[in-house]
């Protein structure tokens, strides 16, 4: 319930200042808005935003070591089998809720709502 209120109330403001809500998309989407993450938290970006380095010798999770872990995305191979992939996670994932249903009463019900 208080998720639909929330979206209701976005809903009412982008539809009412459509020009405010498109700034701070733009905001957000800037090199200084994509600084705000690695300034509270110590993450590292994971765009291309240079990070000063006063900033980056503070990161907690992009040591040298972490960042070789990290795998490239094969864009297109992603697209291209987005749809059968996403039809194999809500089989498997509606297998699993029918499993909760059987083992408890009334799960049905209130998953509904």
């Amino acid at each position: 319930m208080r998720k639909t209120v929330l979206r209701d109330v976005l809903h009412e403001r982008l539809n009412k200042y459509p020009e405010a809500a498109y700034a701070y998309a733009e905001q957000l989407l800037s090199d200084e808005g994509a600084l705000g993450v690695p300034r509270a938290l110590r993450y590292g970006v994971t765009t291309d935003v240079t990070l000063p380095q006063e900033l980056r010798q503070d990161l907690l999770f992009n040591s040298p070591e972490r960042l070789a872990l990290k795998k490239k995305v094969d864009w297109e191979n992603l697209i291209a089998n987005r749809s059968p992939w996403t039809e194999e996670l809500n089989k498997i994932i509606r297998t699993y809720l029918a499993g909760i249903a059987v083992m408890l009463p009334g799960f049905a019900d209130t998953a509904a709502s």
